[in-house]
């Protein structure tokens, strides 16, 4: 896998197998491919790599559970092409649904995604929902830019992704002035996450510092604000300004009432046909609570259900920080025992 990684795979998952396919890395928790159990897959995001659900996965395959966690495109040497158009969130869903068939064939699964991964697994949903037996969304809710635009106190949160359309200081930023410690400490206030996860927190510094990685991981937003087109990009910041302006107008703890939540899907808007979860921490530094409140709050969106669980006392890395809680809440979830979420 990431050949500067490969030897911290036996402590961070001791018995996992590692493997690729299509120049990605996929973990893998049982060492036969042909387990009959009920499959998990689970899709990372940024900024950490495919160990973000090192204490969360084994808790899954003790129930009985067979887990697969491919990485990201561009998140290893193997799989960096250099082409930002790549990175689109479309393109990523079709590449990462045939990592995912190579894997578990014609198989049904439960799709978890965090952050970019919670992105790209609801498009993999819309496109493939029988495929998907759930769909489990953590720290980025679905139709996110929507709920941006009605509550743009989110652009204060959001500024990396303007900052990141500038050309090379972000990745300089990034590695060597301290920007993912930054990113980490803010994102989720409340974890240490080098003194509590260490060998993790050395494995997410390690990805990070191989040739081209950073520019990769950046690239997931510097495509996905205007196609990518430079031009236009350029623009990004005076956007971020208007709507930081607008949101500083707002209160930042705008209450949640239900003319906000009961609104009606706009005719002919595709909608995510499998059950979905939808995972928030109390303290996200990156995404407001709100958001989910607001975007998760309609059953009229999601035809076969959806359930929100705020996790209390976390940030936006709740995995890291309380495995044993989401660990039971999937299971629920995958249970279908969702009343008592």
């Amino acid at each position: 896998m990431m050949s500067q990684l490969s030897a911290i795979v036996p402590d961070l998952l001791p018995g996992w197998r590692s493997f690729s396919v299509e120049g990605i890395t996929v973990l893998d928790s049982d060492e036969e491919s042909e387990s009959n159990k009920p499959l998990v897959v689970m899709l990372h995001g940024f900024p950490d790599n495919v160990f973000y659900f090192y204490k969360v996965a084994p808790l899954l395959a003790k129930s009985g559970y067979r887990i697969i966690i491919p990485a990201l495109p561009g998140y290893e040497i193997s799989s960096s092409t250099g082409k930002l158009s790549d990175k689109s969130v479309p393109v990523l869903a079709i590449y990462m649904e045939q990592v995912i068939a190579k894997v578990v064939g014609d198989r049904r699964f439960h799709l978890i995604g965090h952050d970019w991964g919670a992105a790209i697994a609801e498009v993999i949903a819309m496109r493939k929902p029988k495929a998907i037996l759930t769909l489990t969304m953590s720290a980025v809710p679905s139709r996110f830019q929507e709920g941006a635009l009605k509550y743009p106190q989110q652009f204060s949160l959001s500024w990396y992704f303007f900052f990141f359309q500038m050309p090379f200081f972000p990745e300089y930023w990034f590695n060597h002035l301290g920007g993912l410690e930054y990113l980490w400490n803010s994102w989720s206030p409340k974890l240490d996450v080098a003194k509590v996860h260490p060998e993790f927190w050395k494995s997410v510094k390690l990805a990070f510092l191989q040739q081209g990685v950073a520019s990769e991981a950046l690239g997931y937003y510097r495509q996905n604000i205007a196609y990518g087109n430079p031009a236009v990009r350029m623009l990004a910041p005076l956007v971020f300004i208007l709507g930081w302006l607008i949101g500083k107008v707002k209160s930042f703890g705008t209450t949640i009432n239900s003319s906000d939540v009961l609104r009606k899907p706009a005719t002919g808007a595709k909608l995510l046909q499998v059950p979905v979860l939808g995972l928030c921490g109390e303290f996200d530094g990156c995404i407001m609570p709100q958001l989910y409140k607001y975007l998760h709050g309609n059953d009229l969106y999601f035809p076969k259900g959806s359930v929100l669980h705020e996790i209390k006392g976390a940030g936006h890395f709740s995995f890291l920080e309380k495995p044993d809680e989401i660990a039971n809440v999937l299971l629920r979830f995958f249970s279908n025992k969702t009343s008592s979420l």
